[in-house]
């Protein structure tokens, strides 16, 4: 009977750590809307500025130039993003800083302050991205059955997890570039379970409203303009922006749990 002991306060001891783990993504979820609706205003400025007109380019590119082929199309977005909406991303980070300082930040402030870090968000989104499609080429290699070619993407989805508080150490902490990602690492070495959460309650809903919604627009002509497209971009991007602010509140619970007495 003294063999169960171990084995058993092992079972307990796991599931007392998802208890806490699910506990504690319920709080990052709980503070990430409640600083999303405080900052609402900031943030809408911030897509409306920046957000808005890379998004009528990118559709007017996209009908006008690529006859909406999905390749170059989504190229011409994902650098658009890279280029501008670490700006974006940067003036929201910013705001939730100088929030935690007990100061409220205006719009101009973050806005000169995401151009201010263009460079370092800019390189280290860049950085994040390469890595993460090296890791999951073998997806896109025609080999074995497709559910062998999903598990090629684990080590994609595993760097995700691992690199996803690189451009919130960007604007926090001042690192950049493989800095960043490195203290990244360390910061999400045990917070795998409560990443995941957060991808599934925040980042996985607003992708399926964004394909539902694009959806809608191919499957009625009159509304598939590169027009109603920029539309529903900007305001999937405006959405799109509680995803930096709950993984703000996630390097703050980090921090807080390195020091305690802080």
């Amino acid at each position: 009977m003294a063999a169960d002991g171990p084995s058993c306060e092992s079972a307990a001891s796991g599931r007392l750590d998802f208890v806490s783990d699910y506990h504690s993504m319920n709080d990052i979820l709980a503070a990430g809307f409640r600083l999303f609706c405080k900052y609402f205003g900031v943030i809408l400025a911030l897509v409306l500025t920046i957000g808005l007109p890379c998004q009528l380019l990118a559709s007017y590119v996209t009908y006008a130039v690529f006859q909406k082929q999905f390749v170059p199309a989504w190229q011409t977005s994902a650098l658009l993003e890279l280029v501008f909406g670490s700006v974006i991303t940067g003036g929201i980070l910013h705001a939730l800083f100088v929030d935690k300082m007990g100061r409220r930040a205006r719009f101009t402030e973050c806005f000169s302050e995401g151009v201010r870090n263009w460079l370092p968000l800019c390189w280290t989104h860049f950085l994040v991205s390469c890595l993460i499609t090296m890791a999951s080429v073998l997806f896109f290699v025609p080999i074995g059955t497709w559910q062998m070619r999903i598990i090629f993407l684990l080590p994609a989805l595993i760097l995700g997890i691992r690199l996803s508080l690189s451009l919130t150490v960007v604007m926090t902490e001042g690192e950049w570039g493989t800095a960043a990602l490195r203290r990244s690492v360390r910061l999400t070495a045990d917070k795998t379970w409560q990443i995941l959460g957060l991808c599934l309650f925040v980042y996985l809903p607003v992708q399926v409203v964004g394909f539902i919604g694009i959806g809608m627009l191919q499957t009625n002509p009159e509304w598939d303009t590169w027009g109603m497209t920029a539309g529903l971009n900007t305001v999937l991007r405006l959405v799109s922006c509680i995803i930096p602010v709950c993984f703000f509140c996630l390097y703050e619970k980090v921090i807080a749990e390195d020091r305690p007495d802080v």
